[in-house]
């Protein structure tokens, strides 16, 4: 919970340091309507099942399968879940692999991937 409500301030820490920011010229309707909400909450969900479900599920399971060691698996699954968000800028990257690798942490401590999807 607490790196949910810190990574605003993580991500702003880091622009200030010089890593770069993605600069879009993104419009967001004045007008949307209850259809559109309900399909971004969908969305969310969505991607956020199934990123937990391949980032910590899939990749902690095989990368400890394989080498024997949690600590890889949480390095490495951190960083692929980071690069995936490479559209965001170096600061949005490393933002989220701080948030990839509390969530990997918690998956493995709580042994359920339920508690980072949640």
């Amino acid at each position: 919970m607490v790196v949910f409500f810190a990574s605003p301030y993580l991500d702003q820490i880091f622009r200030a340091r010089i890593l770069s920011s993605v600069h879009t010229d993104a419009r967001i309707p004045h007008r949307a309507g209850s259809g559109e909400y309900v399909l971004a909450i969908l969305l969310v969900a969505v991607v956020a099942v199934t990123e937990e479900i391949i980032s910590r599920g899939y990749l902690i399971l095989r990368v400890t399968t394989v080498t024997g060691s949690s600590a890889l698996a949480i390095a490495l699954s951190s960083v692929i879940f980071s690069l995936g968000h490479g559209y965001e800028g170096t600061a949005g990257v490393v933002t989220v692999g701080v948030i990839g690798l509390t969530f990997a942490l918690v998956y493995v401590w709580a042994e359920n991937l339920a508690a980072p999807i949640l």
